[in-house]
């Protein structure tokens, strides 16, 4: 987008200018030296077009409104619009008394957008910053509600501004934060701080730095030597930095430059700049004016090379006078800096799924993790890979099973080094290094887990966040075990990488494999093409640093089977395979299932040799058909795989996972991350939804534990991560506007969760035949200001009723869910859904 004659960096893959500009001043705020004048203004605009200079920055505050309306002008009257990136800013505004004060809730998001686009006269901004953080409404709404704007086509890109660390951290885990803007510059080091740990998170989650007032807000240009030079309505008198006594300080930092700037053979200015940009590659600086003059003079500091001993000594100047004096804004303004936000609070049988073809034709019945038989006449425009959780041959229908001995063809002897495990001396083990409060392991715990489970020739980990493989493979070295590294984020796969490639810092010989993402097509967070793209970025990178092993993704048999583009991709297919998800396999038939469902991901790959990268068995938990957990069948399913395997599969996991023991979260956040740390949860508007809805709500007994509880009427609530399960399967067909049929509603909880997922305007019915659930769903609805708005609304209801004939009156839906017990689907189900649905 950038001119080919001005130097760019990356921006969410974007080249941009590597100095952008700030508008603010065009308009608001700095009334010194000429005041506003938008004549001026706009040749300032057209030069920076002109010279390439493409990355500007606005907010709606500026002003208010007329910054937005200026570019917005500028725009129409010279029609260049596709040649600039811009960015503008919601969510900072002033009360009726002029007091700062801020807002995040999704309505006003929405709003606040929607009025910028119109002032600015354009369809799409490319980077959508919230402006400051609003403390009483949670990251994750606000950012929520952010991703919709993205999802409409009327943003690009995600911002954060002035956020704390704990902040951008949350956000992430809702959607990509492509930058964050921060006041970063020799009289601004706060983000590199111990206390702060901005600079460092942003770094580790892949988040660039644009720094705003790279320039000290006109100190650093040497052309403000006093504070008379600034007019009286500028509001950089009100500022402490400017303040009588601070101003004459600071002017210290501010002579120390010019003479080093002079010794340069550049201005203050450039000087500034040229040192905010030896910072790194992620950092890129916005400085403001409103004189083509200095627009050309600050672009040219990109011409200014500083070396490691100048960068060095610009840092010791401000060191020798004792760094800046003064706050950064007043008191009321600096109190949103590096901002937070408050968290969030707010017998069953598997569920059945019906899909149908766009002639509204059954096409299977699945059960959660459970794939019933798919008909011999499936059309053959309904592909598997078009589902979140592609159907597959039950076990009892499955290719004969291949005897033990022939698992050599898949896990050859260590001796055969052609396949993937045959370099190890015993089975693989998965492990995450996180606490049951979700924090993270320190380095003694990481070593003290490795003492107990040392026997393992290798260690599957899945990200790098916790800085999870440096910890691991120091462990891994000190045990002479092999590290199954792993990049999470198929969006984030640079960041991730240069993680992975940090953290070897040369020596790769304790890696044996770096998987780029897990489960991620058959949960529909990444098609096919991005991950074979992922696959090699990831491949090159790896390469240039050295790395000889391994680069694969990981997904399930059933998305490998139904896409081979993936294991053609892989240096071999790897895949997840767990037999308790299929309701026809007991424990003791555990390993002859894996090792039949491996032949198969085999032959559909070519005869690829393949690795089985998680399987295990519960110790708790609900019953699928022969399916059922218990410590017991866990040691049965696990002996049986092991006889199954000589090696060349993943055991399903170490510690603090649901497959192992219990982690009950003490809040519905803290359960939520645990089932999205685990990958239970992969999608982040399910994520979102299920933050949304509280479970202590619906279920009176150990709400956060991921288990099913008993809710009273013979009935219970199923586990959270089958309702994460049902959610992510459906989401396709979960748009604004969907209806949706909950058959077997229980408690309430699923329904309201779908009815999160199906606003604005969609409508949820919950049906259930007992009259006492159907008042308990309403009643529990109610305990929150979501449920009783959806219910006010008609937007959620729970009528009585036969299931198994659904409810016809809101119908046709666009999904049903049955959770109950159920062997199938009846017609009324399938004349009520809408084709295509499911």
């Amino acid at each position: 987008m950038a001119s080919p004659n001005y130097p760019t960096r990356k921006l969410g893959g974007e080249d941009v200018s590597a100095i952008g500009l700030g508008c603010m001043g065009m308009s608001f705020a700095y009334t010194s030296f000429g005041g506003y004048d938008d004549k001026a203004s706009a040749e300032v605009l057209t030069k920076a077009a002109d010279i390439g200079m493409n990355f500007w920055d606005t907010s709606d505050i500026y002003g208010p409104h007329t910054n937005e309306q200026l570019i917005g002008k500028w725009f129409k009257d010279t029609g260049r619009r596709k040649e600039i990136f811009l960015a503008s800013k919601f969510g900072n505004l002033r009360d009726a008394q002029g007091n700062p004060t801020v807002r995040g809730d999704k309505e006003y998001v929405k709003k606040a957008c929607h009025d910028s686009l119109e002032r600015l006269g354009i369809n799409q901004i490319d980077l959508y910053y919230q402006h400051r953080v609003d403390d009483k409404v949670p990251i994750e709404e606000t950012v929520g509600a952010m991703v919709e704007l993205k999802k409409e086509g009327k943003i690009r890109m995600l911002g954060l501004s002035e956020c704390s660390a704990t902040t951008l951290r949350r956000a992430c885990k809702v959607h990509q934060i492509a930058a964050a803007q921060m006041e970063f510059s020799p009289f601004a080091l706060e983000i590199e701080s111990e206390q702060t740990e901005f600079l460092k998170t942003a770094r580790e989650l892949g988040v660039k730095i644009v720094a705003y007032s790279p320039l000290g807000r006109g100190f650093l240009t040497g052309t403000i030597q006093s504070r008379d030079d600034l007019d009286p309505s500028d509001n950089r008198i009100n500022h402490p930095r400017f303040a009588e006594g601070h101003f004459q300080e600071n002017l210290k930092l501010v002579n120390t430059l010019s003479e080093m700037a002079s010794k340069k053979g550049c201005t203050p200015s450039q000087l500034a700049l040229a040192w905010v940009l030896a910072q790194g590659d992620d950092f890129l600086p916005i400085p403001g004016t409103k004189r083509v003059k200095y627009l050309l003079e600050n672009a040219e500091a990109t011409n200014i090379k500083l070396s490691k001993e100048e960068e060095a000594n610009i840092r010791k100047a401000i060191d020798s006078v004792g760094g800046t004096k003064g706050e950064r804004y007043p008191a009321a303004m600096m109190a949103k800096c590096f901002g937070t936000t408050s968290h969030f609070q707010d017998t069953y049988e598997p569920s059945v799924i019906v899909y149908v073809d766009g002639d509204g034709r059954a096409v299977s019945t699945s059960f959660f993790g459970a794939p019933a038989t798919t008909p011999t006449d499936t059309p053959n425009s309904v592909a598997p890979s078009t589902y979140a959780q592609p159907t597959a041959e039950s076990s009892s229908d499955a290719a004969p099973t291949p005897a033990p001995s022939s698992a050599l063809s898949l896990a050859p002897a260590p001796t055969s080094s052609s396949a993937p495990g045959a370099d190890l001396s015993g089975y693989t083990l998965s492990y995450s290094p996180y606490n049951g409060d979700n924090s993270c392991k320190s380095q003694d715990q990481v070593n003290s887990d490795f003492n107990v489970i040392s026997g393992y020739g290798m260690i599957r980990i899945y990200g790098t966040d916790c800085d999870q493989t440096a910890t691991v493979l120091t462990a891994v070295k000190a045990k002479g075990m092999k590290l199954f590294a792993g990049v999470y984020d198929v969006n984030n796969v640079n960041a991730e990488v240069q993680q992975i490639v940090n953290a070897a810092n040369g020596d790769w010989s304790n890696f044996h494999t770096v998987s780029i993402g897990n489960e991620g097509v058959n949960n529909g967070a990444y098609s096919v093409d991005q991950v074979v793209s992922a696959i090699g970025t990831a491949r090159s990178t790896l390469q240039a640093a050295g790395y000889t092993g391994k680069v694969v993704t990981v997904d399930t048999f059933v998305a490998m089977i139904a896409n081979p583009q993936l294991c053609q991709a892989s240096d071999y297919a790897a895949a997840n395979c767990h037999p308790f998800f299929d309701g026809g396999v007991s424990a003791e038939d555990a390993g002859q299932f894996v090792l039949g469902q491996a032949q198969r991901v085999s032959e559909a790959c070519g005869g690829k040799e393949t690795m089985i990268t998680e399987t295990g068995w519960p110790s708790d938990g609900e019953t699928n058909g022969k399916a059922v957990p218990s410590q017991d069948n866990q040691v049965a399913a696990v002996n049986s795989i092991r006889t199954a395997f000589s090696n060349n599969v993943v055991l399903f996991s170490a510690f603090n996972d649901k497959w192992k023991q219990n982690n009950p979260g003490p809040t519905n956040e803290a359960l939520i991350e645990n089932l999205t740390r685990n990958g239970l949860i992969t999608q982040p508007r399910v994520k979102r939804a299920m933050l949304l809805v509280d479970r202590a709500h619906y279920a009176p007994h150990s709400p956060y534990e991921d288990s099913p509880q008993p809710i009273g009427h013979r009935a219970t609530i199923s586990a959270p991560h089958m309702h994460a399960a049902a959610c992510e399967s459906l989401l396709p067909f979960l748009h604004p506007g969907a209806r949706v049929l909950d058959i077997g509603s229980g408690s309430g909880y699923l329904t309201h969760v779908l009815a999160e997922l199906v606003r604005p305007g969609g409508r949820v019915v919950g049906v259930e035949h007992v009259q006492a659930l159907v008042e308990m769903g309403e009643g529990n609805a109610g305990k929150s200001g979501e449920g009783r708005g959806l219910l006010e609304g008609g937007e959620m209801r729970f009528v009585r009723g036969d299931g198994r004939l659904g409810w016809e009156g809101e119908g046709p839906y666009d999904a049903i869910h049955v959770g109950a017990a159920a062997k199938g689907f009846h017609q009324a189900l399938v004349d009520q859904l809408r084709a295509p649905g499911r």
